[in-house]
């Protein structure tokens, strides 16, 4: 082995020189022990500040006691190739040492922004659409957001289904056998922000709760209305889903034509001109290629309501017909926009809005 070899130099050199173990451990600050086992071929130093100090002792090379021979015509060669092959090997290790450190810190890091992501990020951040299960009563577009700086609960106006009107709404949770109230007060829309830290509604906490409703109109009370959270959104993923890009070959909707327009909306082609769609309480809507009406049935065919407009302007003319005669006219004005697919149409408001949606529909 070399290591024998190199030790049976050592020990050449070292009684050359006169030297015991003990003076020689002395001079390079190695004990005895080390000493011996360099020499009984056990180990061999590889620290180059070490093998220079001996090389300075023994007046040899570097060379010579790696290769355990003093140079000769011989074997110079060999000793130049030991050399050179104990710096491969070495320098082999170092670079196999640095890989496996770089894999660890590599790691390390991927655990530390693991960790990081699912304690303080995953699932931090969530949206929940709220609706309430009472046929009497339709709550308009209302959402919980919840994350760990700002909670936002925006509760918007309730709208009877009947002939009742509404005079107090409030919101709450049962804790035990007492009711938490969250607001109170009249049937407007609401929009609250609680920041972290401040807790006066509790907004983050309403996730646990069965919440509840109390309405009170001017005819009966409600209690107890159930309050429905559907989640919409929360922050579970990792990477960013990615909305696939629409190619400039797609069919974009500005190049749809009035009638794709409005059958893509739920119309019926009646004819080349008129499109006809039929919502709850068999509410008529017609649309016509320069105007829209709809037509709201009363108590028979002899009473009903009309609402007539342009698809450029938001001036509406209002008729109310009994016995087939006119006896009520008037010119309605509003640019709200609203859904009936989405939000129940139940007033006079309520399909104006839904007009004013249908023109920005097909002129999208």
């Amino acid at each position: 082995m070399k290591e024998d070899k190199r030790g049976r130099f050592l020990l050449e050199c070292r009684k050359k020189k006169n030297l015991s173990q003990e003076q020689l451990g002395e001079l390079i600050n190695y004990s005895r022990n080390n000493i011996s086992k360099w020499e009984r071929g056990f180990s061999f130093p590889s620290d180059p500040n070490v093998l220079e100090k001996l090389s300075e002792i023994f007046d040899v090379s570097i060379e010579e006691l790696m290769y355990g021979e003093y140079k000769s015509k011989t074997n110079t060669k060999q000793i130049i190739n030991n050399l050179v092959q104990e710096y491969k090997i070495k320098y082999k290790a170092l670079a196999k040492r640095n890989i496996m450190i770089l894999s660890l810190i590599m790691t390390l890091i991927l655990i530390i922004i693991a960790s990081i992501y699912f304690v303080f990020i995953r699932g931090t951040i969530s949206l929940y659409q709220i609706s309430i299960s009472d046929d009497n009563f339709t709550l308009g577009d209302s959402v919980l957001f919840i994350s760990n700086s700002v909670s936002i609960l925006n509760f918007n106006e309730l709208k009877t289904n009947n002939s009742e009107n509404i005079k107090q709404v409030e919101l709450y949770y049962k804790e035990g056998d007492s009711e938490v109230i969250v607001f109170s007060g009249d049937n407007v829309s609401r929009f609250i922000k609680e920041d972290y830290g401040y807790d006066e509604y509790n907004l983050n906490e309403l996730l646990t709760k069965e919440l509840y409703l109390y309405v009170e109109t001017d005819l009966n009370e409600y209690k107890d209305i159930k309050i429905i959270l559907t989640k919409e959104y929360v922050n579970n993923n990792i990477f960013p889903l990615k909305i696939p890009e629409i190619s400039s070959s797609d069919t974009s909707r500005t190049d749809l034509s009035l009638g794709e327009k409005l059958k893509e909306a739920g119309f019926i082609e009646e004819s080349d001109e008129c499109y006809v769609k039929t919502l709850d309480n068999d509410v008529t809507i017609m649309f016509f290629s320069d105007f829209i009406r709809i037509t709201i049935p009363g108590i028979d065919y002899n009473n009903y309501e009309i609402i007539t407009g342009t698809f450029n302007t938001s001036n509406y003319q209002y008729a109310k017909i009994k016995n087939n005669e006119i006896v009520e006219e008037k010119e309605i004005t509003s640019d709200i926009s609203q859904d009936c697919n989405i939000q129940k149409c139940v007033s006079l408001e309520d399909y104006i809005s839904y007009m004013n949606y249908l023109i920005k529909f097909i002129n999208e």
